[in-house]
Order: structure tokens, then sequence, then C-alpha cells
């Protein structure tokens, strides 16, 4: 059978033509009215075909060993394989169908790819083969690209080599070599003969003229009907280095003689594509040196390298050169850069040329500054003299002294301390010469600034008085501030205690060493501590540095009482006052005394014989004072005594007690300025009494007794 053709057989029982299906072919026993497809082989190799080319075709036979005839879908394959026919079909039972496969690969290499078709078999409805190839050609080359990387424009690169084989079995004429610029072939010349088995290299060149990516093609035509042409890419860049300097001169100022200066710097940038090289780094004079100078020297494209130089110069003298750059850069071979500088005697090197001693209090301890010379020279030299001068010349000094001159050593550095002691409030300043000897200069001036200030210490209240309280009662410490009203620092040594009742104040805290800013302040808080009535007084003392007032006095005063309350008077004789009848009513006052409001709670009598009226409930506020009143009413004659008691509001003993005393008498007593007086011997004047106090009992009926607070209307 031809490939394209398709054939479907029916097999005679007489004899069978058809393939026979290996032992790993798809077998199984036929299903009742049902088609069974059978595939052989499974898999085809086409082993090594041509690139290019169709290998012979393979068969794949198809056979329906059921019952019904099998219906196949269309066949299709994968990778570079081709099939014929590609159905649909039918397939009778026991009948077969055979494909025709061809292998066409398109590179070298091993190739893979299947077969596959659907059927109406119910057990395989879907049906795939396997295939694989290897792609040849009879000549190979390698590498099958080139790049020459990065190329000066201008010149021509190193030789680069491909490879040619034949790995046919027969000899592969080469007929033909051909580049494309600026690519170049170096050998062999063409035709060349490559028998079965051999090689040959070819080499090329690369010369780009101008910059930027280049490509290009190397293409070998031979007599092979499989490899007629071969083709390898071929790339490269053409790069130009440029050289760029900065700075483009270089002054070294005056250089102290047989002394190096600080190294310059002169910066080399490639502004260009390609690496440039430096060649050789070259100075026309010996008073300057550069480094490096070993070379080459490479600079990839944007980047820097630095070459540093140095003066030295050895007479006084000025001194000039040339640093010179030779490059690969084909615009500039040679990059010149001017030196200059100037040797010069040495002088003597000072720390400073003007010194602040900052604020300091006037008549305080010194503040010191250092001065340091320095000798940078290679011979002696020394500080002769000093001396001060300007309007606070005596506010600065030496310490400690030191005898002129000093010596100061080639290389070696002298140390001098200068003082500040303020004589005076505000800005000082002043002026420092010293002398010098074997230096450039004869002497050197300091500048000296400093300012002069005083503390002052101020403390309110000037007088803590914590008033009148009573004995037990809690007292509120009050609070002292000390603050710094000066322009320097203050410093508060310590707070003392003084007085006959310094013991009874208590002052937190009392030992202190602190120092306040300008305008900075502090609080003290004191609180009396008493243990017994009396009037305190004690004095309070800050020592500090103000020179003006070094200790600040401050009084202490306070007052401990017994009671809150003061009554006055303390206590009352009513006299005689006939029995059941009533006095005329006695009016005291009360006092607060003490520095707290207190409330008046009860005022009870201890005796029902002596009546109260007022003042209960009643706020005192410190320093107020409210009345009430008390009458005698004996019910009988004889003597009667007793207490009025003040309770203050949250208190079960009472604060203030009022004595009071009266005689009940069974005499009618005269009441001065009434113009009558009472006889119990007159039957009329005895009515007229009884009748009285029948009244005077009626509308005056209370409940009497000790501890009930009494009223009357």
């Amino acid at each position: 059978m031809s490939l394209g053709l398709l054939t479907a057989c029916s097999s005679p029982a007489a004899e069978d033509v058809s393939p026979q299906p290996s032992s790993h072919a798809l077998q199984r026993a036929p299903l009742p009215l049902a088609p069974t497809v059978q595939v052989f082989p499974s898999s085809l190799d086409f082993g090594a075909q041509g690139v290019g080319t169709t290998s012979a075709p393979l068969q794949v036979t198809v056979r329906n060993t059921g019952t019904e005839d099998l219906f196949l879908g269309d066949v299709v394959t994968t990778g570079p394989f081709e099939v014929s026919p590609v159905g649909p079909f039918t397939v009778a039972p026991d009948a077969f169908q055979e494909l025709s496969v061809v292998f066409r690969p398109t590179s070298a290499g091993s190739s893979t790819g299947t077969l596959a078709f659907t059927s109406n078999d119910p057990v395989n409805a879907r049906v795939t083969v396997f295939l694989s190839g290897q792609g040849v050609t009879p000549v190979e080359v390698s590498p099958t690209s080139l790049d020459f990387g990065e190329q000066l424009v201008g010149t021509t690169s190193a030789a680069r080599r491909v490879t040619l084989r034949n790995t046919g079995s027969a000899s592969v004429t080469v007929t033909s070599i051909s580049i494309t610029t600026p690519f170049a072939v170096s050998s062999p010349s063409s035709p060349f003969i490559l028998a079965p088995g051999a090689s040959q290299e070819v080499s090329m060149t690369f010369g780009p003229i101008t910059p930027g990516s280049v490509s290009g093609t190397l293409t070998l035509s031979t007599d092979s009907a499989t490899s007629p042409s071969l083709s390898v890419p071929l790339a490269g860049r053409g790069v130009r280095p440029t050289i760029a300097v900065s700075p483009t001169s270089l002054d070294f100022g005056a250089q102290l003689v047989g002394t190096t200066s600080a190294a310059r710097r002169v910066t080399v940038r490639n502004t260009g594509t390609g690496v440039l090289t430096l060649t050789s780094v070259t100075l026309s004079s010996a008073a300057f040196s550069a480094s490096p100078t070993s070379v080459p020297l490479s600079v990839e494209p944007g980047a820097t390298r630095e070459i540093s130089v140095t003066f030295n110069p050895t007479t006084e003298s000025s001194f000039t050169g040339t640093l010179t750059l030779a490059s690969n850069d084909p615009d500039a071979p040679n990059v010149s850069i001017p030196l200059s500088g100037s040797g010069v005697r040495p002088e003597l090197d000072i720390s400073s040329t003007r010194l602040d001693f900052g604020a300091s209090n006037v008549g305080a301890s010194a503040i010191l500054r250092e001065l340091r010379f320095h000798n940078p020279g290679g011979t002696e030299m020394a500080i002769s003299s000093l001396s001060f001068s300007g309007a606070a010349a005596l506010d600065f000094g030496i310490d400690p002294p030191v005898s002129f001159p000093v010596a100061v050593s080639p290389g070696s550095t002298v140390t001098l301390t200068l003082s500040f002691v303020p004589r005076a409030v505000g800005a000082r300043e002043a002026r420092a010469t010293f002398g010098l000897e074997g230096s450039a200069q004869d002497s050197v001036e300091v500048a000296l600034v400093g300012e002069g200030t005083s503390p002052l210490v101020a403390v309110t209240p000037g007088r803590l008085d914590f008033g009148t309280w009573r004995l037990g009662d809690t007292v509120a410490p009050l609070a002292l501030r000390l603050q710094n009203t000066g322009t320097g620092p203050l410093t508060v040594h310590r707070v003392e205690l003084g007085g006959a009742d310094a013991a009874r104040f208590l002052v937190s805290p009392l030992s202190l060493l602190l120092t306040l800013a300008p305008g900075a302040f502090m609080e003290l808080s004191v609180t009396p501590t008493p243990e017994e009535v009396r009037t305190l007084s004690a004095t309070l003392v800050v020592v500090s540095d103000d020179a003006s007032q070094p200790r600040v006095e401050v009084p202490l005063a306070g007052k401990v009482v017994g009671s809150a309350l003061s009554v006055e008077p303390t206590s009352w004789d009513f006299g005689e006052v006939e029995a059941g009848t009533r006095s005329e009513p006695r009016t005291f006052t009360v006092t607060n005394v003490s520095s707290t409001p207190r409330t008046v709670e009860r005022v009870q009598s201890t005796s029902a014989a002596f009546e109260v009226e007022g003042l209960q409930g009643t706020t005192l506020e410190p320093g107020a004072g409210a009345t009430f009143r008390v009458l005698f009413h004996p019910e009988e004659a004889g003597a009667a005594s007793g207490e009025v008691r003040l309770m203050l509001q949250g208190e079960s003993t009472p604060d203030a007690v009022l004595a009071v005393n009266g005689t009940g008498s069974t005499q009618p007593v005269s009441v001065p300025g009434s113009g009558c007086s009472c006889n119990s011997g007159g039957g009329t004047g005895m009515a007229a009494s009884l009748a009285l106090l029948a009244l005077l009992v009626l509308s005056g009926r209370r409940t009497r007794g000790a501890g009930v607070t009494n009223s009357w209307r």
C-alpha cells in the first residue's frame, strides 16, 4: 500500500496477511455486539533523518477485533510528523486499517510527538501512538553563533573561530564562504572538501569603524543536499574611550619648605563607550609627586579614577610642573595638567586666635582656656613674651605662670593656659599678644572675650505667717520661692532655721546645694509642727553666693491655741434671781481665732437653770465673730452653776466652755429702775405674783435638763 492510500480489508479464514501484534499491543476479549480497537505497533522510532528531508513512511495498523463496526475519528499528529489518511473511516469486524506516518525534522536533535484518534470502542475511546526521531545534518557548525564583544573603533579584534564537522558518510564540498562587514574571514579559502568525520576551522575578525552595536552573518554554501547552506549569526560592539580630567590645573599655594603638602586629586573620567587605558603617568618636576604611577590603569565607561598629587618644596621659591597622562583615547592621546606652588618659611601654628571664656560671676573662681602652639617646620622656634591689653586687661592672666621664652621644638606642641576672673558685670574684652622667635611672624594676637555676671537671690514672700490654729489641727504647708533674678548662676549653699521655735518648723528640702540659672527658681515647703499651745517665732535663712545678700532671713510666725473659738466674757454670775422667774438675758461674743472656717453645730447648757439662744449652725470665717444669749431661770432657792458648751461640727467634745452661776432666792428681788417690789406678806401682792408666775410658766413651757439646748421667745 502506498502513502496516502486508504485500505480497509477483510481477513479471510484461509490466509491472514495482517501484521501480528506484539506482546505489548492492546489486546482484550471481544465484548458481545461491540467494536474493539487494536493498534500495532504502539510506538514508532524513525531513527536519524536529515534536517529538511522526509523519511520513508512507517505503518500503524488499526484492527477491529470486536463484533460491531469500529468508527474512527480524525487522526492527528503532533511534532514534525505527518499521517495519511486522516479519516474519519469505518473498520468492519475482523478488518483493519493501515496509517502511514512520515518524519520531517526541521532542526537537528531529538524530536517526539504523538499520533492520536478517537473511536467508538467503549473501553478505548481514545488511542495514542508515541512517535520519535533524530534530526541530523551532514555538516555541523560549532558554535552556532559568535559575539566579538567590545572592540575599539578603528582597530581589529583577535581572530575568533567556528568549526565545521562532516557527520555524514560521504565527503562534502564547501563551495563558498561569505561574511558581512565589518566582519572578515581570515582563513581558509574556499572551496575545500570535508571528508566523512573531518572538521575545518573558519577564522574571523571584527573591525568596527563607528561606535555602536553591529550584527552580521557568516554564510557557508555546500554541495550537501541536506545542508546546502549554513549560517552563523555574528555580533559585536564598536566602542571609543574619551578622557576627561578635573581640575585642569593644580595650585598648591604656599607650602613650608621641607614639608609635604596634603594630597590634591585629579579625577580622570571616561566619558566614552570603551575602556579607557592610561598607558603612562609622568611629572616634569621633582617638587611634585603622583600616585599611582604604575600602568596600565583601566577606567570603565562612565567610571572615574583618581591620581593623587603632592608638593614638597626644597627651597623658598616658586615651583611649576606638568602632570601628563597618556591613554588610548584616539582624539586626546596625551593630556597635560599644569602644577604650581611656593616654598615658604614656616610659621608657628596657634590653635585659635580668639578665646571665649563664656560667662562667670564677678569674683568667682577662674575660668581656664588652653592655647596650643605647634612648630610645623624643621627649625627651633620660641614664644618670647606675653602681654595683655584692652579695657578688661586685668581680668585675664596666665595660669600657672610661666617663664619666657618658651621653646617650641620642630614638630612639637606647647600648651599655655589663660585665665579669666571678671572684675565687673558685663562684657569683658582684652587682647593677648605673644612675641615669637624663629617664626615667619614676629608676634600673634589672640582676642579674649568673656562676660561678668552677678547672681541675685529673691526670696518670696518675705515673711511666712501661718496665722492661728488649734493644737492638733493639720496645718497646710506654705511655699517659699527662691529665684535667681540676676545675670549669673546662683549657688544656694544651704537653708538654715533659727530662733526660739526653730525646732517647731519643718523645711523641705532643708540641706541642699544647688545652682539656679538666671531666671530659674525652686520652692521650699515650710510646715509648723508645734506640740503645745504657744505663739511661734522663728527665722528661715537662705545662704547663697549672692555677694550683695549672702544671707536672706525670712521670719516665720504662727499661734497655736487650745480652742478655735474664743468666748467673751469667759464666765458670768447672774447673782440672785427669785426662784421661778427669769433673769435678764446676757449676750456673749464668740470669735473664730483659728485660720480656717468653723461651724458651730450646737450650743448646750449642762444645767436646766440656764437657757441658751442663738449661734447654732453658724459658720464663722477666720477672725469673724457672732453672739448668743444666756439667761438664768432658777426653779428653786439656792446656788446654781453650769456650763454652756460650744460644739463644732463633726466633733464630740466642746471647743469652748462658758462657766455660769447664780442663786435662786425666795424673796422678791428688786429690779433696778422698776419702781416696784414684791412682798409675800400682803394678800393682794401675793395674788398678783402667783398670777404672773403662772402666766410665765404657761408661755415659756420648755424641756429642761443637762445637755439640752434651750430657747425662748
